[in-house]
């Protein structure tokens, strides 16, 4: 089994977006992770899930913010963990955002960095041309500053079509994280589930998954409430129902 969990801002105190993430919380996180026997391992050992241990699990941060170099990749460092970082090209930069210079830091300590478009924006909508042109300007940047061609994919709020995942093999993709509810019993690298971590995410939810084996109860209704309702009534019924639950939420 290998356990995939997502991140997005990590901050020093609880901040009010609903997958804000306190370094406490994370660190409560890689608690449970090492008392429930579980090994962080290497990303670049994603494509070849048979090479991977049964109780491996790998962290994941989307969206590039500009802590997930001044306090994510410290902590990750002090527990011996390479992560892996979804970036939206164009945001790299920008107040508040990863630094061209963050990205090479990052990689030089072993951090893997993956697509996750250029303009942060739905990709499923998009035509063939339209994601040629979005895949090649995440393509190139990335290569210019680490001089790697990125592999790994995580489409934007995890929506997906069959187009999408034509346009993202085209390019290179080997591996695709996507943002279905689950554990990867028996690892596809091209459809990658997940753990979405929130700010009401408690340890104990997490402790409660591994020693069950399974996640992803109610993934059917969220994702018909997620393609049916307009975005912004969407997030509003997601937040509150994982604040009245206290467990893993409706993901993102």
């Amino acid at each position: 089994m290998i356990t995939i969990l997502t991140y997005h801002d990590i901050l020093p105190e609880l901040g009010p977006q609903h997958y804000s993430v306190t370094v406490r919380r994370l660190e409560e996180h890689l608690d449970v992770l090492r008392c429930s026997g579980m090994i962080p391992v290497d990303p670049s050992l994603l494509p070849t899930p048979d090479r991977i241990g049964s109780a491996s699990f790998f962290l994941t941060f989307d969206d590039g913010h500009e802590l997930h170099a001044k306090l994510t990749a410290p902590l990750l460092a002090e527990h011996g963990i390479r992560g892996i970082f979804f970036v939206p090209s164009q945001r790299l930069n920008r107040p508040g955002f990863l630094k061209t210079a963050d990205i090479q830091t990052m990689s030089e300590a072993g951090h893997l960095f993956g697509l996750h478009g250029h303009l942060h924006r739905r990709l499923d909508k998009l035509n063939p041309k339209e994601l040629e042109s979005d895949f090649s300007a995440s393509i190139q940047t990335f290569r210019s500053i680490i001089g790697q061609t990125p592999w790994i994919f995580a489409p934007v709020g995890g929506y997906l079509s069959p187009v999408l995942r034509t346009a993202a093999f085209s390019q290179g993709i080997r591996c695709l994280r996507t943002m279905r509810w689950g554990l990867n019993h028996h690892p596809d690298p091209m459809n990658l589930e997940t753990i979405p971590v929130h700010r009401d995410f408690l340890p104990q939810t997490l402790e409660t998954i591994l020693e069950a084996g399974r996640f992803g109860g109610g993934y059917r209704i969220k994702e018909i409430l997620k393609h049916a309702l307009p975005d912004n009534l969407y997030k509003v019924l997601r937040e509150r129902l994982s604040r009245a639950n206290q467990s893993p939420s409706l993901g993102s």
